[in-house]
């Protein structure tokens, strides 16, 4: 459960952001997320309180949201980036 929800929001931050990578290694649960500036950062999801939420240094912790969607948006928020 927890990889087909990196795997969702990896799908989303590619299609909305394309100068931020995101992939979820084979056999891992954290997403690697990359950006030409920053890099690498890791989120995972926790099912309770089923959040996603950084996995790395600055923020480690802290919730980027319930949705794939929110997520997708707080990450390119922390990362300064914007829709293509």
């Amino acid at each position: 459960m927890n990889a087909e929800r990196l795997e969702e929001l990896a799908t989303l931050v590619n299609r909305r952001f394309p100068n931020i990578s995101a992939r979820l290694p084979s056999g891992t649960q954290i997403l690697h997320v990359r950006s030409r500036e920053e890099g690498p950062r890791f989120v995972v999801w926790r099912p309770n309180p089923g959040a996603y939420v950084w996995y790395s240094d600055p923020g480690h912790g802290k919730h980027l949201g319930t949705t794939a969607d929110q997520a997708a948006n707080e990450i390119a928020r922390t990362l300064d980036l914007t829709t293509q």
